[in-house]
């Protein structure tokens, strides 16, 4: 089941602030503006619209994600950086 527009963007600020306004990836403060919903497991490899497989990230993170999932982004960033602040 697909989210409306309203129920993204609701979805969306309630995660941000129970992420106490940070990207749940990298752990920067975002303002609301500059943030977006992402899903741990992508729908394209079967996740799901529910407010367990979604988080709030900043754009950089959504996007350098792409379609991996949680587990799989974590090892990419510490192979890529090492060890990572948020994880």
């Amino acid at each position: 089941m697909s989210l409306t527009a309203t129920e993204k963007e609701e979805l969306l600020y309630e995660l941000w602030l129970e992420q106490d306004r940070k990207c749940y990836y990298c752990g920067i403060k975002i303002q609301l503006k500059h943030c977006e919903l992402d899903h741990k497991v992508p729908v394209s490899r079967g996740g799901s619209d529910t407010k367990k497989n979604m988080v709030a990230a900043c754009h950089n993170c959504n996007k350098e994600k792409g379609n991996k999932t949680v587990a799989e982004y974590r090892r990419y960033l510490q192979e890529a950086y090492g060890e990572h602040p948020k994880f």
